[in-house]
């Protein structure tokens, strides 16, 4: 009887042990078909978007067309359209610095829709430097995001939309597999392109157009006087959920 009882529980386990391991294996392999070099360019050329910081007079100025030379501190910072009804992501830092009364204006496709208009933040979480704003325009050019059922292996091919490098940025490449996600944040996306002051916000891409996540920050190792690029990172939000947010933000 003891035996018969040790026999159930291991075939028992034998059971659930190959039910636990296929349940922790990574989602399949996404390979991206990349865009011909000058047609990605022009896919984020049109959905280029620029935020920019100002006290309420000069942001007045800004909003009516006019050129602006202001004393105090700007903030400029990149944002990335994830829908048509004016959702806009970008990094949480980006619009951390605004002072009572402050406004923020965006920018939004200067080439071809050529809008711009005072932005509403929605919702940010400073820890993982994600922000969620509101422009009060359509955004028919936005960016749709690579597969969350899907994998991204180490090596894909990268580019970014931030709009101080932009599409001139080299092509760079993950440094590590992202695989679907099922939560609202994941960060870190770790990836070889080098970022520079405003493109914090801006979308970091697939080579076919599609969004992976949306860039923070920069790394550097100092050495006495000397700084060596390690690794810039991004955030991957859940697609599907950071699109229910938004809804839900959006309503309120």
């Amino acid at each position: 009887m003891k035996c018969d009882a040790c026999f159930g529980k291991w075939r028992w386990a034998a059971l659930v042990v190959p039910l636990s391991l296929a349940s922790c294996v990574s989602s399949p392999y996404y390979d991206p078909v990349p865009k011909q070099p000058a047609a990605l360019r022009q896919h984020i050329v049109d959905r280029i978007a620029l935020i920019v910081t100002l006290p309420p007079q000069q942001a007045a100025k800004l909003l009516r067309h006019s050129s602006v030379n202001s004393s105090q501190p700007v903030s400029v910072s990149t944002a990335t359209p994830i829908g048509p009804n004016g959702m806009m992501l970008t990094a949480a830092h980006g619009v951390k610095g605004l002072n009572p009364g402050d406004v923020t204006v965006v920018y939004y496709s200067p080439t071809k829709h050529n809008r711009r208009g005072q932005a509403r933040v929605l919702w940010k979480d400073d820890r993982a430097d994600l922000a969620l704003i509101q422009v009060p325009f359509p955004t028919p050019s936005y960016y749709s995001w690579t597969p969350r059922n899907r994998t991204l292996p180490p090596g894909t091919r990268v580019i970014h939309g931030g709009l101080t490098t932009g599409p001139k940025a080299e092509v760079g490449q993950l440094l590590e597999p992202l695989a679907g996600t099922g939560h609202l944040l994941r960060p870190w996306v770790r990836h070889s392109l080098r970022l520079q002051p405003g493109d914090s916000g801006g979308p970091l891409l697939a080579t076919s157009g599609e969004l992976i996540g949306i860039n923070r920050a920069v790394g550097y190792v100092g050495v006495m006087d000397t700084s060596f690029f390690t690794e810039s990172q991004s955030t991957r939000p859940d697609p599907a959920k950071i699109n229910v947010l938004a809804s839900k933000m959006a309503a309120q």
